[in-house]
């Protein structure tokens, strides 16, 4: 029981735990004082009570750490997720959380925006905070400073980077890798993500309907994918030499033979996901509806099409002759 007294005119709660050190409050009224202490004392018995200065020398990195342990292992982009991590543990892991205000992760921002875009800032930051909430509301952390208020970058609209038939085929020929090859092939033929294309099994595909089955997707919706002729061929070329997944590599690995073949053929400012984004221009230029598209692509959001439909003026041109054809 706590110990309630009055004291000049005011009233004192005193309570005292074996394992707590002793808490004390005032209050004008008895009522307020008899309330409180009440509460705090039940927070206690259910081990649910923590004071604010508790973990306010505890480092930033205890928090990374435990959400890499306990909820990167259920994350579709666990590798990008991993990365950043790791990043922010060399950068920021030593700050205390006492120290994690406004103008340490403002600076540390700044800092970023100079070296990489502002979309990997935005990532990287938005990443602090939700190891931060999920600190406060799932494992019972106090902030002492409460969850910073930052103002993320800004970022631009999604790259509008066509690729050509002849980097493809450029990009074919200086690939070393006959399975990168062909996964690079298989992406731009389906326009499917990086993740999704290594991690398909040979199990789901199906030649007779031609599709292939996506169980688990970067939106956690499942989807099937038509397979045109371009990407059967590809199929028809894949070594089946016993694994179950089709491609049977990392992700990065596949990201880093694309990179090095566009180095080798001296194409600039191409990225693997950059062919997801052909591939589905493609589709539209082919008369696909969105909701056509978007079955394929796997957005649950339509808006977010635009960002990859870069059809071309020259392509518009002739659309619009044909249609005046009629």
């Amino acid at each position: 029981m706590a110990t309630i007294r009055k004291r000049s005119g005011r009233w004192q709660a005193m309570i005292r735990r074996s394992g707590h050190a002793p808490i004390s409050k005032t209050f004008s009224t008895k009522s307020d004082c008899v309330k409180w202490s009440r509460q705090l004392e039940a927070q206690i018995e259910r081990d649910l009570y923590l004071p604010n200065h508790s973990h306010a020398h505890l480092p930033l990195s205890d928090l990374l750490d435990r959400y890499r342990v306990e909820h990167l292992p259920k994350l579709q982009g666990r590798v990008s997720e991993g990365y950043r991590l790791k990043l922010l543990r060399e950068r920021l892991g030593q700050l205390k959380l006492s120290e994690v205000q406004p103008h340490a992760l403002t600076a540390y921002r700044d800092e970023r925006l100079v070296q990489v875009s502002p979309a990997s800032v935005k990532r990287e930051v938005a990443l602090v905070l939700r190891v931060l909430r999920i600190a406060q509301m799932e494992w019972n952390i106090s902030l002492p400073c409460g969850i910073p208020s930052v103002r993320l970058p800004k970022v631009a609209n999604g790259r509008n980077r066509r690729v050509t038939d002849h980097e493809i085929q450029q990009i074919i020929e200086n690939t070393t890798s006959t399975l990168a090859t062909r996964a690079i092939e298989f992406a731009l033929a389906t326009g499917m993500r990086r993740g999704e294309i290594v991690s398909a099994k040979w199990e789901n595909v199906n030649l007779t309907e031609r599709t292939i089955y996506i169980p688990r997707t970067k939106t956690d919706t499942p989807r099937y994918i038509p397979m045109t002729e371009r990407a059967m061929n590809v199929i028809q070329m894949v070594p089946q030499n016993g694994d179950d997944l089709l491609f049977p590599m990392e992700p990065n690995s596949l990201s880093q033979a694309f990179r090095r073949a566009c180095q080798r053929a001296g194409i600039e400012d191409l990225h693997l996901h950059d062919v997801r984004h052909e591939s589905i221009t493609r589709f539209f230029e082919m008369g696909l509806s969105i909701p056509e598209v978007a079955s394929i692509s796997g957005h649950r959001d339509y808006r977010m099409l635009e960002r990859y439909t870069h059809i071309s003026k020259k392509h518009l041109s002739e659309r619009i002759d044909s249609l005046n054809q009629r």
